[in-house]
């Protein structure tokens, strides 16, 4: 390292810091990454982005998962669950208890993918951004740039009720090759939506069945609400380590609520880059 940089990160802080008071960086890696420490040294509140994840087959992700088969003893037990079909066997049984749990989808439910988002995605932003705590520009202008056409990883939808417009999605699917975490996996993302609370619940569901069509082999998300994170656990995800940090300014989280009312995931950030 040329120590003539050493405190170039330091001064990025403070110098965007004196131009904005109202900050917030995501993603990171991890808690003990050097940027996390350094903003917890400024006062900022750093904290986890919940991570959630669902296997939907067996065979591709105990080959697959990276991050748990570095040690020699769990490698063994993951093939030994794949060679032997107790793997899948533990898939189609959590299959079944999920969608016996799962809620219901309403009268008149449709989805509908389309290519970029329009006027329906502004009328769900005016009526749903004050359910939540806080929560970032998802207005059609901003989502179509987060989101653009020419990304074909993205499948973009939108939801109804009886033809009123509930919600939208933005989900991933994803062949990796020789990814650190997930090897070359087929890779399913719940990347970013909006709808009224009490819909969020249907909406992963949705998500779920609609990437299970796909023929990914895990599907993960990063959320913070609780009714997104309910949402999750009722359509049969779990809980696992989180590499998406969270950290707001002094001033963004002395006007924002904790971070289980904000409404905050990967399409708050840089995208569904990795995945």
């Amino acid at each position: 390292m040329n120590k003539a940089y050493a405190t170039l990160g330091i001064r990025l802080v403070q110098d965007a810091a004196a131009k904005h008071s109202h900050l917030y960086c995501l993603g990171m890696g991890s808690l003990q990454r050097p940027l996390p420490q350094l903003l917890k040294r400024f006062k900022w509140t750093v904290e986890e982005v919940p991570f959630r994840f669902r296997v939907l087959r067996a065979n591709g992700f105990l080959r697959n998962i990276e991050f748990m088969r570095v040690n020699p003893k769990r490698r063994m037990a993951l093939d030994f669950a794949r060679f032997t079909g107790t793997g899948a066997l533990g898939v189609v049984a959590w299959r079944v208890r999920a969608r016996i749990a799962a809620p219901a989808y309403p009268a008149g439910f449709e989805a509908t993918d389309v290519a970029s988002f329009g006027d329906d995605a502004d009328i769900v932003f005016a009526a749903n951004a004050a359910k939540y705590g806080a929560v970032i520009d998802r207005s059609a202008a901003a989502l179509n740039v987060r989101f653009p056409s020419y990304d074909k990883r993205l499948i973009r939808v939108v939801l109804r009720i009886g033809g009123q417009i509930i919600g939208w999605l933005v989900l991933t699917r994803s062949q990796l090759n020789g990814h650190k975490q997930f090897g070359n996996m087929r890779l399913g993302c719940v990347v970013d939506g909006l709808c009224d609370p009490q819909h969020a619940d249907v909406l992963i569901r949705h998500a779920t069945e609609r990437l299970d069509a796909e023929g990914v082999h895990l599907v993960v998300s990063n959320q913070t609400h609780t009714a997104w994170l309910e949402g999750l656990r009722a359509n049969g995800f779990m809980g696992g380590p989180s590499n998406f940090i969270l950290a707001r300014s002094p001033a963004l989280a002395a006007s924002t609520p904790a971070i289980d009312e904000c409404h905050i995931n990967r399409g708050d950030g840089d995208g569904p880059i990795n995945l």
